[in-house]
């Protein structure tokens, strides 16, 4: 297993055909985080990772190059491709994960917030065209806020997406006024 280490990745930013980003931790400063940072950090290091390659990447080429372990490297890449940070083809048997394209524009100055929640509205593109990237941020117990799900709409589909918003609003208004009444 090829664990990374800070001397190498400056080096060698390419293990076994995966760009590595040169600020790795090495194993022995890793294995000392709290295993929430951990987590983040993890995250983090994948994000890089699929934005680095981006002709795609598989789970086991991240998990060769990084030494993270499999279980890890699957759930990280499963939740990011769930909360549309990444996405996947599958290839037979093989999930090739690529980064969800480029930010090109936040549409808005300030995420709106709701309650403990945010959302950002994000134009991105990707191999497949220009899309609105709606992002649902959450606070974690420690105050940081952290991806929980995220909404792709083609650029093309915009406007349907909002006309059906606004007739799913309508419906719920009905509802809300027929419960009152």
């Amino acid at each position: 297993m090829n664990t990374i280490r800070k001397n190498e990745v400056s080096v060698m930013t390419e293990i076994d055909g995966v760009k590595l980003p040169t600020d790795v931790l090495p194993a022995s400063k890793f294995e000392v985080l709290p295993s929430t940072e951990k987590e983040r950090y993890i995250r983090q290091a994948l994000r890089t990772i699929l934005e680095l390659n981006r002709n795609g990447v598989t789970a086991p080429q991240i998990h060769r190059a990084t030494g993270f372990s499999r279980p890890t490297v699957w759930r990280h890449l499963e939740q990011m491709t769930a909360t549309r940070e990444a996405y996947k083809l599958d290839y037979g048997h093989t999930a090739v994960y690529y980064a969800n394209g480029k930010m090109l524009h936040h549409l808005f100055k300030e995420d709106l917030k709701i309650d403990d929640r945010s959302y950002a509205f994000i134009l991105v593109s990707n191999n497949f065209g220009e899309f609105v990237y709606l992002q649902e941020k959450r606070l974690t117990r420690l105050g940081n806020a952290e991806i929980a799900g995220g909404l792709l709409i083609p650029v093309p589909a915009f406007e349907k997406f909002i006309t059906a918003l606004n007739h799913a609003h309508e419906e719920v208004e009905k509802h809300v006024q027929a419960n009152r009444s």
